[in-house]
């Protein structure tokens, strides 16, 4: 249903909207082939690169199995706070997107509609990239207590159930887990309203732990193994970021801000430094 949404409400704000303001805009898919294409080259490589990679050590080591059995045991939420949140989870993010954007509209101020546009490329192109990498990897969800024999599709104990041939899946399979979009959605609004605003310190302290927690359900609930929920996290954020970055210095002309991963070589040691340019 969320995936619905987000087509329908992408056809419907690309449509004039007579009398929303009257000076020049900026539109919902300005630059965006460009933004998603910078998402996935240079140093933004290392975010893909982690999600995969946590999600060979969450697996090879054992963890996704044991993350998931502790919180069968020891949840604390409960299906009464998870099923709305994960039903929320389908709209949230497009919504505030639009709202931006069209408050933006009707006010005629490109700046609040330049962050409906970047948090809009940051949601719908973390959309499209999830749900590829959801069938091109066919990873099953973990199966919990409250599975029922009805469910619509099949659920797995085996957090190394990856099937790659997509062509012969159909949905009962259940095999479009890996990332959490939900977890990957929410990371990347967040990141992409923290790029855009960077003097806005509350947005970050509000929206990463709200992200986190889409993240914990998703778990919680047995939606997401552990590594569905990190790579949907690493993903979702270097495209919100990405996107966010790019349409401050496009729309406000406020000086880009950079987050680049370098390495780091002394005489003892080696390692990696997170670098922000300002």
């Amino acid at each position: 249903m969320g995936h619905l949404l987000i087509l329908v409400c992408t056809m419907l704000v690309l449509l004039p909207i007579p009398g929303l303001g009257s000076r020049e805009l900026p539109g919902l898919l300005d630059d965006f082939p460009a933004t998603i294409g910078e998402a996935h080259s240079g140093n933004n490589l290392f975010w893909h690169g982690a999600a995969v990679g946590s999600t060979v050590f969450f697996v090879a080591s054992g963890a996704d199995r044991d993350w998931q059995g502790w919180l069968q045991e020891n949840g604390i939420l409960g299906r009464g706070f998870e099923n709305p949140v994960l039903f929320a989870g389908n709209f949230w993010t497009i919504g505030i997107a639009l709202w931006l954007y069209l408050d933006g509209r009707a006010g005629d101020d490109p700046v609040t509609a330049g962050a409906g546009v970047t948090a809009f490329q940051a949601v719908v192109g973390t959309f499209l990239v999830v749900t590829t990498e959801k069938f091109l990897t066919g990873r099953r969800g973990p199966a919990g207590p409250n599975d029922t024999p009805d469910m619509p599709f099949v659920k797995t104990d085996d957090p190394a159930d990856f099937a790659f041939d997509f062509w012969n899946s159909s949905f009962s399979d259940g095999r479009f887990f890996w990332p959490s979009g939900h977890t990957a959605s929410a990371f990347s609004l967040v990141s992409a309203l923290v790029s855009y605003y960077p003097d806005e310190d509350w947005l970050a302290w509000l929206g990463y732990p709200l992200a986190a927690l889409m993240g914990y359900v998703m778990m919680e609930g047995d939606y997401h193994w552990l590594s569905d929920v990190v790579a949907g996290a690493c993903i979702g954020h270097v495209i919100g970021w990405t996107a966010g970055r790019r349409a401050r210095g496009r729309i406000s002309g406020v000086t880009d801000t950079t987050l680049e991963i370098v390495p780091v070589i002394g005489r003892d040691s080696a390692g990696l430094a997170l670098r922000i340019g300002m």
